[in-house]
C-alpha cells in the first residue's frame, strides 16, 4: 500500500520545512537587531518633549547631588544662628550658579570677580587669585584689582607678590590707604623694624586690636618679648577672639594660639 501526498510522511516533511523557515526568520531577526542602525527613528513631538523633560530631570538631579552637602550646611548654620558660617556654606551654591552663567558667557569680568569673592569666602584662595588674574590680563591695570589680589596673596603667604601688587596699586591711585597691608607684608617678610614703624602710624593700639597685635608681632620679631606680650594682651582685651598668624617660617605669633579671625581690611 503506497502513501499518498497527504499521508503521514508528507505531514512530517511539511513540519520540518516549517521549523526550518521559523529558524531562518529567527536568525534574520537576531541579525537585524544586532546590526548597527544607520539612523534612529524620529521621535514624535510628544516623545521629544518627554525626552527633554527626562534630560532636564537628570541634569537637575546631578546638580542637586553636587550642591546638597553645602545646602544642608546652610540649614544647620542658619538654625544655629551662625551667620558667618552660613555665608561660607552658601558660597559653593552661588559658585555653582555662577559657573553655569559663565559657561554661557565665559568672558564676563563682573561674573569672574564675583566668583573670586565667593571663592575667597569658601576658602579657595588660589581659585580666587586665578579669577582676578584672568580679569587683570584681559582688562589691563586696575588699582582696585591689584589691592584685591594683594589681600589674597597675603593670606596665602605670597608676600613678595603681594608687595608688588600693593606698590603698583599705590602708583595707579594715590588715594588708596595701603599702610595696613604694607605692615602685614613687612611682618611676613621678616622686616620687623619696618613693620613697627608702619603700625605706629596706623592708629592707636588702645583702640585698634589689629594694630596692637601687629605691634606685638613686630616686637617679638625684634626679640623684645616683654613688649610683645603687652601688646598681645591689649589686642585680646579689645577683641578676645582675634589672632593673626603670618604664613612664614619665622612666624612671630605662632605661640598665641591656632585661631585666625579676619579683620575688616582682609575682606573686599
Amino acid at each position: 500500500m503506497s502513501l499518498t501526498a497527504s499521508g503521514p510522511r508528507a505531514k512530517r516533511r511539511g513540519l520540518v520545512e516549517l521549523v526550518v523557515i521559523i529558524g531562518l526568520i529567527a536568525c534574520l531577526v537576531v541579525a537585524l537587531a544586532s546590526s548597527p542602525r544607520e539612523k534612529a527613528p524620529e521621535l514624535t513631538p510628544e516623545q521629544l518633549r518627554a525626552q527633554q523633560m527626562m534630560d532636564r530631570a537628570t541634569a537637575a538631579g546631578a546638580k542637586f547631588a553636587r550642591i546638597a552637602p553645602a545646602a544642608a550646611g546652610v540649614v544647620v548654620s542658619a538654625a544655629a544662628g551662625d551667620t558667618s558660617e552660613m555665608i561660607k556654606k552658601m558660597a559653593p551654591i552661588e559658585i555653582e550658579q555662577l559657573n553655569e552663567r559663565l559657561a554661557e558667557n565665559p568672558g564676563n569680568t563682573q561674573l569672574l570677580l564675583e566668583r573670586s569673592r565667593l571663592h575667597s569666602l569658601a576658602g579657595d584662595l588660589e581659585a580666587a587669585v586665578a579669577d582676578i588674574t584672568w580679569v587683570l590680563n584681559v582688562s589691563g591695570e586696575d588699582a582696585d584689582l591689584r589691592v584685591r589680589r594683594a589681600k589674597l596673596l597675603i593670606r596665602l603667604g605670597r608676600y613678595e607678590e603681594a608687595l608688588t601688587d600693593n606698590r603698583i596699586a599705590a602708583s595707579l591711585d594715590q588715594s588708596w590707604n595701603l599702610e595696613h597691608q604694607f605692615a602685614e607684608i613687612s611682618i611676613g617678610l621678616g622686616r620687623y623694624q619696618e613693620a613697627l614703624s608702619l603700625y605706629k602710624v596706623l592708629g592707636t593700639e588702645e583702640e585698634d586690636f589689629t594694630v596692637a597685635w601687629g605691634l606685638g608681632a613686630a616686637y617679638r620679631g625684634l626679640g623684645d618679648e616683654e613688649k610683645a606680650q603687652a601688646y598681645f594682651r591689649q589686642a585680646r582685651k579689645l577683641e578676645p577672639t582675634y589672632c593673626h598668624h603670618w604664613k612664614t617660617s619665622t612666624d612671630p605669633g605662632y605661640h598665641e594660639g591656632p585661631h585666625y579671625r579676619f579683620a575688616d581690611f582682609d575682606l573686599y
